[in-house]
This record gives structure tokens, sequence and C-alpha cells, in this order.
């Protein structure tokens, strides 16, 4: 049964590392949100680690915006595949990286 109201549910970039896991994860999103909607934020970091081992000249904003874009599309496609003719969308947000930190 679905709750009234708006959610925000986080997912951590770990669990975003199985596809598997990510279907299930959508599956038992759906009913919260239910006609309602919401929400859906995640980490990243995993895959921004793994960007960077594999293309270490690569700056770390442009890594942060490459890995959200590839999570959020992949989010997309399976909130839209699970629940069919209702849209979801992806908003990618922009990171200031301080260049001092090393």
């Amino acid at each position: 049964m679905a709750m009234a109201g708006r959610w925000t549910i986080a997912l951590g970039g770990h669990v975003l590392l199985d596809p598997e896991v990510v279907r299930r994860a959508i599956r038992a999103i759906i009913p919260i949100f239910g006609n309602q909607g919401g929400v859906i934020v995640h980490g990243n970091g995993p895959q921004v680690g793994n960007l960077l081992l594999q293309t270490p000249k690569l700056l770390i904003d442009v890594a942060v915006a490459e890995t959200q874009a590839l999570i959020g599309y992949e989010l997309v496609r399976q909130l839209d595949a699970a629940v069919g003719g209702r849209r979801a969308i992806a908003i990618l947000s922009r990171v200031l990286v301080n260049p001092e930190i090393t």
C-alpha cells in the first residue's frame, strides 16, 4: 500500500555498483512513491574513484558529472521500465572543486 505524500530516498554509491541490486531497489521504491512520485538521490563515490583510476588525467569535477549522468540515466531507464507510462527525469548538479585540495 502506498503512503500519502512525497518521499526522498537516498541510494548509496556502493548499492549502484550491482545492476541487480538497482533493479530490486527500484521495485521496492515504486510502491513507496505510489501515485505521488518522489525524489531519488544517489551517491557516486565508488564510480568516481573507479573512473579516475581508469582515466587519471580526468578532472574530478568532470568525473563526478560523468558518473552522475550515467547513474541518473540508468535510474530513469529502470523506473520507466518498471512503471510504464509515467516518466522519470534525472537532474545533474554542478560540483565546485577546490583546486588547492589534493
